[in-house]
């Protein structure tokens, strides 16, 4: 890769955090609209008439397949396009359509709700982190980025606790009524509240963000908002196949696990030990909000650490010994009570997080700037698909096909954990060495 020819290109650093933080928050707003669901499993599945596999294919399917899908266009417009704009108008959509999940009244009303939502979310990803690239030097990077993947915990931990407490405030008010629509449920009425304020958000970014200079480019100067042709990103994969396969499947995999954990562990806990929504949203959302961030922002600072001991594969280093940790994953559903479910939830949670950073920083550090936004989004393809698409799927399979019990779900989560905890390691350990040698050839 050309070395950036600007010393001073990149901008200050004070602003540069200032947007990582920015971006940090649309990336929360995002998994709170997205993660909303969990929390009232119980109350949709009553309304509308719905096994667990149909909630899980409202909760991953739907906005899975269309996310994957849309996150590959905009990962092209990405490399080439205004990138602050794309997200502003991605938050604006999908918060309106997470306030229109509220208005389902049927299945796939609210399926095409969902798939608005992964429409809409499609944006953040592939621009932000391009964008972060563009903020920070190559070497500086993993902090920031780790910082905007807390956003799946930070996001998914608020989302409970948010949730729970919208629940027991629209329980405890009366009916609200729109014309038109008419009568809306509680669990409708939580769905706007929560996804409007988002708007806001959107309008911060178009507002306050500026799009970055690009840097790292294989292109010419002059020729910055040249996009390469598809077929020049998918040579550049398939020069490392091996690499990519890791990396994409590897963090596919815990992508999977994480899905699954956030998706139906507040069940658990309504069906298994009697908790309220609004107790689940607080005692596991603080959990959510405090392990699976700290593990998250952790795996960062770790991998820098072992960057600076001359570990080459220091990312995906990483990555196997957090693979180790998710042990817990499978130990904690079997816990007798919830006091001890929930202090073996804690390292799971942890476990978890400290894959989502680093398996964007991997990405970041082997790819060129005008493959990045592509790269990134077939990446995110892959681990949406698996990771949103299958990972509530599997366990609601489990449950309803395997032990055909609503109340075995705990045997359901840990089933689960005990098939792919293992798949995770294997893949993450086979990629070491291919991916410790890519980045000694970026080097030379």
């Amino acid at each position: 890769m050309r070395a950036n020819s600007l010393k001073d290109a990149y901008p200050n650093p004070v602003y540069a955090w200032y947007v990582a933080t920015v971006l940090m928050i649309a990336n929360i707003v995002s998994f709170i609209d997205r993660q909303i669901i969990s929390l009232l499993i119980e109350p949709i599945k009553a309304d509308l008439s719905l096994t667990d596999t149909q909630i899980s294919v409202l909760h991953g399917f739907a906005f899975a397949v269309f996310y994957a899908v849309m996150g590959i266009l905009i990962g092209r417009l990405a490399d080439s396009k205004n990138r602050r704009t794309i997200i502003a108008v991605g938050i604006t959509a999908w918060s309106l359509m997470t306030a229109c999940c509220g208005l389902a009244k049927t299945f796939w009303v609210f399926f095409l709700a969902r798939v608005g939502v992964g429409v809409g979310e499609a944006t953040l990803s592939p621009c932000g982190y391009s964008m972060i690239s563009d903020y920070f030097p190559r070497d500086k990077r993993s902090k920031p980025i780790s910082l905007l993947a807390m956003g799946p915990y930070v996001g998914g931990g608020m989302s409970f606790i948010l949730g729970g407490l919208v629940v027991q405030l629209v329980a405890n008010s009366a009916a609200l009524e729109l014309p038109v629509v008419g009568v809306l449920q509680p669990w409708q009425t939580t769905f706007i509240v929560v996804g409007l304020p988002g708007v806001l958000v959107g309008l911060l970014v178009l507002l306050t963000v500026r799009e970055p200079v690009r840097h790292d480019k294989l292109l010419q100067p002059g020729n910055e908002q040249e996009a390469l042709p598809l077929r020049e990103t998918f040579r550049y994969i398939t020069s490392h196949l091996r690499v990519y396969t890791a990396i994409t499947l590897g963090y596919s995999t815990t992508a999977m696990l994480g899905y699954g954990l956030l998706a139906w562990t507040p069940t658990l806990f309504i069906r298994n030990f009697g908790w309220t929504p609004g107790e689940v949203g607080m005692v596991f959302g603080l959990l959510v909000l405090v392990f699976g961030g700290i593990g998250t922002f952790f795996g960062g600072v770790w991998a820098d650490w072992l960057i600076g001991k001359k570990h080459s594969d220091a990312y995906l280093r990483v990555s196997v010994y957090g693979a180790v940790g998710l042990l817990f994953f499978v130990l904690a559903p079997q816990a007798p009570n919830a006091v001890i479910v929930l202090c073996l939830l804690a390292p799971t949670l942890f476990f978890v997080g400290i894959h989502v950073g680093v398996g964007m920083a991997c990405i970041t550090q082997v790819t060129p700037n005008e493959f990045r936004g592509q790269i990134l989004a077939i990446y995110l393809f892959v681990l949406i698909l698996i990771g949103a698409g299958l990972g509530p799927f599997m366990v609601a399979f489990f449950t309803d096909y395997v032990f055909k019990d609503p109340l075995l779900i705990h045997y359901s989560l840990s089933l689960f954990g005990g098939i792919f905890v293992p798949i995770a390691f294997i893949i993450f350990y086979s990629g070491l060495k291919p991916f410790a040698r890519m980045i000694e050839e970026i080097r030379l």
